[in-house]
Protein backbone atom coordinates (compact mmCIF):
# COMPACT_ATOMS: atom_id res chain seq x y z
CA UNK A 1 0.00 0.00 0.00
CA UNK A 2 1.09 3.54 -0.56
CA UNK A 3 1.37 4.22 3.44
CA UNK A 4 3.70 1.33 3.56
CA UNK A 5 5.82 2.57 -0.19
CA UNK A 6 6.51 6.07 2.50
CA UNK A 7 7.35 4.43 5.40
CA UNK A 8 9.93 2.05 3.45
CA UNK A 9 11.33 5.21 1.50
CA UNK A 10 13.68 6.28 4.20
CA UNK A 11 11.57 8.96 5.66
CA UNK A 12 13.11 10.57 8.67
CA UNK A 13 10.10 11.37 10.35
CA UNK A 14 6.40 11.23 10.80
CA UNK A 15 4.55 14.29 11.68
CA UNK A 16 1.07 14.40 13.13
CA UNK A 17 -1.39 17.69 12.82
CA UNK A 18 -4.42 15.83 14.68
CA UNK A 19 -5.68 13.23 16.90
CA UNK A 20 -7.94 12.23 13.76
CA UNK A 21 -4.41 12.06 11.52
CA UNK A 22 -3.22 9.77 14.31
CA UNK A 23 -6.05 7.61 14.16
CA UNK A 24 -6.14 7.49 10.38
CA UNK A 25 -2.41 6.18 10.23
CA UNK A 26 -3.24 4.02 13.07
CA UNK A 27 -5.96 2.47 10.82
CA UNK A 28 -4.28 2.37 7.83
CA UNK A 29 -1.32 0.20 9.26
CA UNK A 30 -3.99 -2.14 11.17
CA UNK A 31 -3.14 -0.95 14.59
CA UNK A 32 0.60 -2.36 13.78
CA UNK A 33 2.26 0.86 15.04
CA UNK A 34 5.71 -0.72 15.78
CA UNK A 35 6.39 0.03 12.21
CA UNK A 36 6.99 3.59 13.23
CA UNK A 37 9.16 2.76 15.92
CA UNK A 38 12.39 3.42 13.47
CA UNK A 39 11.25 6.69 12.72
CA UNK A 40 11.31 10.38 15.07
CA UNK A 41 7.29 11.44 15.59
CA UNK A 42 6.06 14.58 15.39
CA UNK A 43 3.40 16.00 16.98
CA UNK A 44 1.85 19.84 16.53
CA UNK A 45 0.63 20.04 19.81
CA UNK A 46 -0.17 18.26 23.29
CA UNK A 47 -3.41 16.92 22.32
CA UNK A 48 -2.21 15.34 19.45
CA UNK A 49 1.08 13.74 21.60
CA UNK A 50 -1.58 12.17 24.30
CA UNK A 51 -3.56 10.69 21.29
CA UNK A 52 -0.60 9.05 19.97
CA UNK A 53 0.76 8.14 23.47
CA UNK A 54 -2.81 6.45 24.08
CA UNK A 55 -2.16 3.95 20.85
CA UNK A 56 1.28 3.34 21.85
CA UNK A 57 3.20 5.78 19.87
CA UNK A 58 5.96 6.81 21.05
CA UNK A 59 6.60 10.70 20.62
CA UNK A 60 10.19 12.31 20.40
CA UNK A 61 8.76 16.06 19.34
CA UNK A 62 6.01 18.35 20.28
CA UNK A 63 5.77 21.90 18.58
CA UNK A 64 5.81 24.64 21.50
CA UNK A 65 3.69 26.67 18.71
CA UNK A 66 0.53 24.74 18.15
CA UNK A 67 0.66 25.52 14.80
CA UNK A 68 2.48 24.29 11.25
CA UNK A 69 5.04 26.53 11.56
CA UNK A 70 5.75 25.60 15.42
CA UNK A 71 6.02 21.97 14.69
CA UNK A 72 8.41 22.73 11.18
CA UNK A 73 10.41 25.09 13.90
CA UNK A 74 10.48 21.65 16.38
CA UNK A 75 11.44 19.36 13.72
CA UNK A 76 14.19 21.80 12.23
CA UNK A 77 15.91 22.29 15.65
CA UNK A 78 15.77 18.18 16.27
CA UNK A 79 17.45 17.58 13.22
CA UNK A 80 20.06 20.50 13.82
CA UNK A 81 20.69 19.37 16.92
CA UNK A 82 21.57 15.87 15.25
CA UNK A 83 24.71 14.84 13.29
CA UNK A 84 22.89 13.62 10.33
Amino acid sequence: TKIHEILNSGADAVTFTSASSVKNISDLLNDNINQLSDMIVACIGPTTAAAAAKIGIEVDIIGEEFTINGLTDALEAHFDSKDM
